[in-house]
């Protein structure tokens, strides 16, 4: 991945909760690992140990209560969840229903889903059917034990694909049977069928595996969803057209990167775009482009872009033919200071990019943090404020990796805290977002603009906040930052970035400095909301505590509510936040009183 390309990814990434949030459980013990496709929604498998990438796992929690049950009494039905209002999630009410029966006899196998082992699954595979890009679903499994003797699940480990479940701790009896509820969230890929799996272990027998299945239903289309690669001499690229599969209206509510200039702001069935090809150069030529929209069942789509191998250098980027590294930088990076005044007195020039990144001399030495070697490059001509092929300068690179030395020493030579690179930063945003309370306060100090925006529309303090980083936000608040700052994204605010974080700190932080909680988003969700689906209970209780009302409803059609924004979510903090909203939202009933008696006599 070029620089530029990914110091871009790592902005939006910032203000972006990724595509994908598996639950995450230990394969360290795990018989059989899962590797996920992720263009084609499937899994594959690998026998562990093996080279194969997986992901990283942990154990899934288990908050489920008991209840009996016979085996004869098990439904066979998905149990999915009521989809009924647009494709609302369902919570796991209970994540594992222990049941127990000793005299009905088990289900027919021919009724009941089976794999090799004493465990057999109701149903097998559990196919949540219709889904929704983005939106998880929840689906009811019935574990029976069929064999002879107690079995005990030592636990269960779901592949990649946001799958979460408990399971039951305490052994199944023969006979005997647990329900667990397992939730899957898509990815944004609309019009993929996803194929998914969940590894039971079980004392003293092989591993036993659940297949789940889901149907992800295409409501936008994009066309073509491979952008070809810039012809030359052209600006725009070939038309790229949004639809509506489903005949709802839509409008494009914003691109990211910013590289699609003629998007029109209507709502309609269609809309047609043009990619800008000097804005996709700018932005490090993404290969990945993202379309937001109003829809209520497709708030993203996504086209990839191809690259010409000839295509055009960017800013800042060496010729093709330059070494990968160059003989000044590699003394500098490998902090020999004699060899670096030796080749400064040979002639080389120390302003000379690398191939690879376009870093100078100075950008090696100051990542290394050798002050001596910078002293040197600075007395040799070095230009402090060159950017390497992201436009990033020393200063920048010095503040986010937080040398406060350098920062001071780069700062009091006529480093510029102001320059700009290509996502638009400076060196107040990377020491906020990166950095740390000290070399932030030197930049601020030095007349860093507090509230400069990167491409996405995100400040110095939204960068701070979304990090958890609750001293620098403290910087940036005495320093003038505005607290109630929206991105270019979403238009998440700055307390809806602290929502993210999960820090009770920083949101305190912001409503002690007046931060405003009726700030809403471009689909209508507020700080609650964005508490409940990415934070914890912890700040989704300072934020009810705050006046936001949890039955309040975005923009959708129909809108949804803080506990439908828990529901969406697949980590363990799902059933903390879900348990807390529950009873705030789904009040129960309150009975009718009953009429008053007629008086006695009958009315006059």
């Amino acid at each position: 991945m070029s620089e530029p390309t990914k110091t871009t990814l790592v902005t939006a990434c910032r203000g972006i909760r990724p595509a994908t949030a598996c639950l995450i459980v230990s394969a360290s013990l795990a018989m059989t690992l899962t590797a996920c496709n992720r263009d084609s929604g499937t899994e594959k498998t690998a026998q562990a140990p093996t080279e194969t990438t997986t992901e990283a796992t942990t154990d899934a929690p288990n908050s489920g209560t008991q209840a009996l049950k016979t085996p004869s009494t098990q439904s066979t039905s998905t149990n999915t969840p009521d989809q009924t209002k647009a494709g609302k999630p369902k919570a796991s009410p209970i994540p594992v229903e222990l049941a127990a029966s000793k005299s009905k006899p088990v289900a027919d196998s021919r009724q009941v889903g089976m794999t090799e082992g004493p465990i057999e699954f109701s149903p097998n595979p559990l196919d949540l059917g219709e889904m929704t890009a983005g939106i998880a679903k929840t689906g009811t499994v019935t574990l029976v034990n069929n064999s002879a003797e107690a079995v005990t699940i030592t636990k269960a480990i779901p592949g990649c694909g946001c799958t979460t479940l408990g399971w039951p701790k305490d052994p199944i009896p023969p006979g005997g049977s647990a329900d667990i509820d397992i939730t899957l969230k898509p990815g944004p890929k609309q019009g993929v069928r996803l194929k998914k799996r969940v590894t039971f272990q079980i004392e003293g027998h092989p591993s036993q595996v659940l297949n789940v299945e889901g149907d992800v239903a295409a409501y936008v289309t994009i066309k073509p969803d491979i952008i070809s690669a810039r012809l030359e001499d052209a600006n725009v690229s070939e038309d790229i057209v949004l639809a509506s599969a489903d005949g709802t209206p839509f409008m494009v509510t914003g691109i990211e990167p910013a590289v699609v200039l003629d998007a029109d702001k209507e709502t309609a069935l269609e809309h047609t775009m043009h990619l800008d090809w000097e804005a996709w150069e700018q932005a490090g030529r993404p290969v990945k482009i993202a379309f937001k929209t109003d829809h209520p069942k497709a708030s993203q789509v996504t086209a990839l872009v191809k690259r010409r191998p000839n295509a055009p250098k960017l800013p800042n980027q060496p010729a093709l033919n330059a070494p990968s590294i160059n003989d000044l930088s590699g003394a500098a990076r490998a902090g020999d200071a004699t060899r670096v005044k030796l080749l400064l007195a040979d002639g080389k020039d120390p302003n000379q990019s690398d191939a690879a990144g376009g870093r100078t001399a100075l950008h090696w030495a100051v990542r290394n943090g050798n002050i001596e070697i910078v002293e040197i490059l600075l007395k040799g001509g070095a230009d402090i404020n060159k950017g390497d092929q992201a436009g990033k300068t020393a200063l920048s690179h010095a503040a986010e990796s937080g040398k406060v030395d350098l920062t001071r020493k780069l700062i009091e030579s006529g480093a510029d805290v102001n320059k700009r690179d290509l996502v638009g930063g400076n060196s107040v945003l990377w020491a906020a977002g990166l950095g740390n309370a000290d070399t932030l306060a030197i930049v601020v100090e030095a007349g860093g603009n507090v509230d400069v925006k990167d491409i996405n529309g995100l400040t110095p303090l939204q960068w701070a906040a979304q990090t958890g980083k609750t001293d620098s936000m403290k910087i940036l608040i005495d320093g003038g930052a505005d607290v109630n700052a929206t991105d270019g994204l979403n238009g998440e605010s700055v307390l809806m970035r602290a929502a993210r974080s999960g820090k009770v700190e920083s949101i305190n932080l912001l409503l002690d400095n007046g931060a405003d909680t009726g700030i809403k988003t471009k689909l209508g969700g507020n700080a609650l909301h964005i508490s409940s689906e990415f934070g914890n209970v912890e700040t989704v209780k300072i934020l009810v505590e705050k006046g936001l009302d949890p039955k309040a409803v975005d923009m959708r059609s129909p809108g949804w509510n803080a506990l439908d924004y828990a529901k969406n979510r697949v980590d363990e903090g799902r059933f903390q936040v879900i348990a807390y909203l529950t009873p705030l939202v789904e009040e129960p009933a309150k009975e009718e009183e009953a009429p008053a008696p007629a008086p006695e006599g009958g009315a006059e």
